[in-house]
């Protein structure tokens, strides 16, 4: 299914679900990140690795420094 990357705002048919966005009068939507570009580019963590309690907020990955 093609979707909006909501970081470069290209269409994409290999999305990944990175996050929820909440609404105040309704139901939420999923965010997607374009793959690998932009999910690489700002290490933006997929929603299938968030841990179960998570609210579904955006989450970065950050790397240890060598």
């Amino acid at each position: 299914m093609t979707q909006t990357c909501a970081w470069c705002i290209q269409k994409t048919d290999e999305p990944v679900s990175v996050g929820v966005a909440q609404a105040a009068s309704g139901p939420g939507r999923v965010i997607h990140a374009c793959c690998p570009a932009c999910k690489r580019r700002y290490r933006i963590m997929p929603l299938d690795r968030y841990p179960p309690e998570s609210p579904g907020e955006i989450r970065y990955e950050f790397y240890a420094a060598d």
